[in-house]
């Protein structure tokens, strides 16, 4: 009779457990919804701030407002501030999956491969990457496109590369535009650590120095190549609300400045569920 009890004690723990589980996500998805809206409407309020006082699309902005009592935090940059994945080359790539992922240097090299692998047009594999061939042999049931990704959330269709690694790098990345050219003005400390090979000294140092120079801020400390401030009209925007657990919910959304006839002076070009995500 002793197994009989563990078992309904096992059974009544897990029970229990399951149940703790259930309200929890309960909540969460609560806390999700009402915290999306208010995001949104932050989200409203910065880009209506930005547009009033003519701030400079170039380089980021950020603003703190407090609605319904609660604190939300935004943040609006242009999208040539992130590592576009369709024309980063495989020396960039390496650069994001170790710095941005914290993978060693040879996943890094196979993620970069096989993200190369993924867009390129041809159908032979670079060594360590991946085409079709090696598709069927992992058993997945998604194919290298041969084309552009379109959103980064195709990164995780590249073999290898899964949810982990695509959170790590996800605020980092963009998959629009066909510059190869990262704006440093408005990079976040991440992104140019990726750029400057992982040495964040080299990161804060240039953060500091633009909030009082601006446009005047030496970045000779990152690779040529890898930096430029092409024209976009298409930024991204986070709202994020930092919850009383510490845990911080993020709201995403895609827009171009200029808007059409009588409408708001922005075109919301999409949005992303809000998530539990970085404060940073």
């Amino acid at each position: 009779m002793l197994w009989l009890l563990a078992a309904l004690t096992l059974i009544a723990a897990s029970v229990a457990a399951n149940s703790r589980q259930g309200v929890r996500a309960a909540s969460d998805n609560r806390t999700m919804a009402s915290s999306e809206a208010l995001c949104d409407g932050a989200i409203v309020r910065a880009l209506a701030v930005m547009v009033a006082e003519g701030g400079d699309p170039g380089v980021g902005h950020e603003f703190e407002f407090r609605l319904a009592d609660v604190p939300v935090g935004v943040s609006i940059v242009p999208a040539n501030a992130y590592i576009n994945v369709n024309t980063a080359d495989e020396p960039l790539l390496v650069r994001l999956f170790q710095h941005g992922a914290g993978l060693d240097p040879s996943r890094a090299l196979q993620l970069a491969r096989r993200v190369m692998d993924w867009r390129d047009s041809d159908d032979e594999a670079l060594p360590d990457g991946a085409e079709a061939p090696d598709y069927v042999a992992a058993g997945v049931s998604f194919r290298p496109r041969n084309g552009r990704f379109e959103t980064i959330d195709d990164l995780m269709q590249v073999l290898g590369l899964d949810f982990l690694v695509f959170d790590r790098i996800r605020s980092l990345v963009v998959a629009g535009g066909r510059d190869a050219q990262v704006n440093a003005l408005a990079a976040s400390p991440r992104v140019l650590t990726v750029l400057a090979d992982g040495d964040d000294r080299v990161a804060r140092a240039i953060v500091e120095t633009r909030r009082e120079r601006g446009r005047s801020t030496d970045l000779s400390a990152l690779p040529r190549a890898y930096v430029g401030d092409s024209p976009t009209r298409v930024m991204r925007v986070d709202a994020r609300i930092v919850l009383p657990d510490q845990r911080t919910i993020v709201r995403t959304q895609w827009i171009v400045l200029g808007g059409a006839g009588g409408q708001l002076p922005w075109l919301q070009l999409s949005r992303e569920p809000a998530r539990f995500g970085s404060g940073a």
